[in-house]
């Protein structure tokens, strides 16, 4: 039930993607790469004559990183991971691919080289690969390009699209197991099994609760009842868990006992959490020990 957080470039790209880089030996510019105002070194390899980005557009990307001598260390390309999505903006240190990004359109492609002396220069303690005068490759395509409100267009209409099917699932699972429940107006569904005669779960209010986290068809992913386990607080309203949870959780006062059916709008959404999978409808039995 805790959020899942978006990966920024900076902090997901350095340097937890580049701890398994290999050590590598000084190395020269290859041929045709073109040295940008900050540094970095750039080689396009297909420009597609589409518009190019612009501050807040939303960009979706391939990207290879590897060592200078093609050694592989990170590649969205792989069947777990998929295209990155990124928003463009100033860069926002030394080394920052970002620079070149604002530079490529839809469906372009370019070779970056990052140099390790800008990238770790005002790092006191330099990563054990990393070795003056050397590069980190990053083999990028440009797979789609669009304005912030085109992106919030598509997501919105995405969203009621899924909503809209996951109801009809939710539906069904509720007939097929002979439950009643009462929907709110985003899409959440829920069963009062006991309202509880305590405090009302408010906004701002630290809530403890008893869980156990359930998958459509059965499958427990989660629960706070497991042997060595503790019930679970968090703060309502301070985007300590999912969506769901935030409006399931308010609709019951200590003492309270209920199931939350969410769907994946409401919950992980399409890029799941741990044994989650993406676009997941949550089935969540809860128990609201206290509020305070």
């Amino acid at each position: 039930m805790l959020r899942h957080h978006q990966l920024t470039v900076k902090n997901f790209w350095y340097p937890s993607l580049l701890l398994a880089v290999l050590h590598l030996h000084a190395q020269p510019v290859p041929e045709g790469f073109i040295r940008t105002p900050r540094g970095l070194w750039v080689k396009m390899i297909h420009d597609a004559g589409a518009p190019k980005a612009r501050p807040s557009d939303i960009m979706k990307i391939n990207a290879i990183y590897s060592t200078g001598y093609d050694s592989v260390l990170f590649s969205t390309y792989d069947a777990q991971t998929g295209p990155m999505q990124l928003t463009i903006g100033e860069p926002a240190y030394a080394g920052d691919p970002m620079e070149v990004f604002a530079l490529l359109g839809a469906g372009d492609s370019a070779i970056i080289l990052l140099p390790t002396d800008s990238v770790f220069k005002n790092q006191k303690d330099w990563p054990p690969f990393a070795r003056p005068g050397q590069f980190i490759k990053v083999q990028v395509k440009v797979v789609d390009l669009v304005s912030k409100d085109e992106f919030e267009r598509r997501r919105a209409e995405e969203a009621a699209r899924r909503l809209q099917q996951e109801s009809i699932l939710i539906e069904d699972y509720l007939k097929r197991n002979n439950l009643s429940a009462q929907r709110t107006a985003s899409g959440l569904y829920y069963i009062i099994e006991k309202q509880g005669n305590g405090p009302k779960a408010l906004s701002g209010k630290k809530v403890t609760v008893h869980y156990t986290g359930r998958l459509l068809d059965g499958r427990t992913f989660d629960s706070s009842r497991l042997p060595g386990r503790e019930p679970f607080s968090f703060q309502l309203g301070a985007r300590q868990v999912i969506k769901g949870w935030e409006e399931g959780i308010a609709l019951f006062h200590a003492g309270g006992k209920g199931t939350l059916i969410i769907p994946s709008v409401l919950g992980y959404g399409e890029r799941g959490a741990g044994s989650i999978p993406p676009n997941s409808i949550l089935i969540f039995d809860i128990e609201v020990l206290e509020v305070k």
